[in-house]
């Protein structure tokens, strides 16, 4: 398992989230009755690792235009191509929110 916490300040945060949704096809979606709290899961399959890794991304709105994102990539297996695998996604989904 891989995880990081990114904060980002001055973005608008409904259309990061529309352009993550847009980018990523997350497969499964959940907003609390605030909707300040937004939980997206992306399953995707490795094919060099024979693997499936879900990544979980909390998206956390503090005001605004503050969003904290708390990422989890997890499966895999226990191979060396999974833990490749696993910190290859983070670093996609990083570079997606610090560009």
């Amino acid at each position: 398992m891989r995880h990081d916490v990114l904060t980002l300040e001055g973005v608008n945060i409904n259309n990061t989230i529309k352009r993550f949704i847009d980018y990523f096809h997350p497969s499964g979606k959940f907003t609390d009755k605030t909707g300040n709290i937004h939980v997206f899961i992306i399953e995707q399959y490795y094919f060099r690792a024979e693997s499936i890794l879900t990544s979980t991304l909390i998206f956390e709105q503090k005001d605004q235009s503050t969003l904290i994102i708390h990422m989890v990539v997890a499966g895999g297996g226990t191979s060396l191509l999974s833990g490749n695998a696993k910190k290859s996604m983070l670093k996609k989904l990083k570079k997606f929110f610090l560009e």
